[in-house]
């Protein structure tokens, strides 16, 4: 039932969007007035992990295609808006980006709350940031939401060999033991990076898909795939017969949309 709570809670999102009374979180009500949202889901995804794992070189790379070298460490929060789109749905994607503690501490639960997905990233040289996904993955299962989508990254996977000392299996079995998905990535390089955010996007959706403007499990057929299947029939010759003078032989054209 995970799933049907997921699309319950998608549905209302939309009809609020849409509906004329009302103005959703954000920057969309000006004057009174409601603002014209072109997007089908906003989803607030939040980046998670200590100070130095590179959070918000990740959040740039993601939404700039660049990498500022030298960053000074995020104070407070900030957030980003970054639209994508996902089997014909457009989402607005609200990209949170908290300053990290040197070591794990509470996340104030406001943060948690209303968030669609979650980044929790760590530096693969640094066995200590690792260690503190426990502590993140613990407090996500206290005040995040049940159907939250939450990858775990393993950062900076450009460095050399022998710096890393978070091995890929130690990453992947903690996401395991959590339930969360995971991948490794490179800030610097650009490598992973999206594939983390497609992760994240994906645990969202939930495997639904847009048909006909609507939002359908995925193994349902897409339009396109419907078009193939049901193509639309042509108008059938209607049957014809000889007259009677003729030789009596009866012409008949049948077609058939479905083989």
């Amino acid at each position: 039932m995970k799933w049907l709570r997921a699309a319950m809670a998608q549905y209302r999102h939309v009809m609020t969007i849409h509906s004329p009374h009302s103005c959703v979180a954000g920057p969309t009500c000006f004057g009174g007035q409601q603002q014209t949202t072109n997007y089908d889901l906003l989803a607030k995804v939040v980046m998670l992990g200590i100070t130095g794992v590179g959070k918000t070189s990740v959040l740039h790379r993601y939404t700039k295609g660049t990498m500022t070298v030298n960053s000074l460490p995020t104070i407070g929060s900030d957030f980003v808006n970054h639209p994508v789109t996902w089997n014909g749905a457009r989402i607005k994607m609200q990209l949170w980006d908290i300053a990290g503690p040197e070591r794990f501490t509470s996340v104030t639960p406001i943060y948690y709350r209303g968030a669609k997905g979650l980044v929790l990233v760590y530096d693969i040289a640094d066995l200590s940031s690792f260690n503190a996904t426990a502590g993140f993955l613990q407090e996500i299962q206290w005040h995040a939401p049940e159907d939250v989508s939450v990858v775990l990254v393993g950062n900076k996977t450009d460095l050399a060999p022998d710096k890393r000392v978070v091995t890929e299996q130690m990453g992947r079995q903690r996401a395991e033991e959590w339930g969360a998905r995971f991948c490794e990535c490179s800030a610097k390089a650009g490598e992973g990076v999206t594939d983390a955010f497609d992760m994240v996007i994906a645990g969202i959706m939930g495997g639904w898909q847009y048909v006909s403007g609507m939002a359908t499990p995925a193994h349902v057929p897409s339009d396109a795939l419907l078009a193939q299947l049901f193509p639309t029939p042509t108008t059938a010759t209607a049957a014809s017969f000889s007259s009677p003078g003729g030789n009596g032989t009866e012409t008949q054209q049948q077609r058939c949309v479905l083989q």
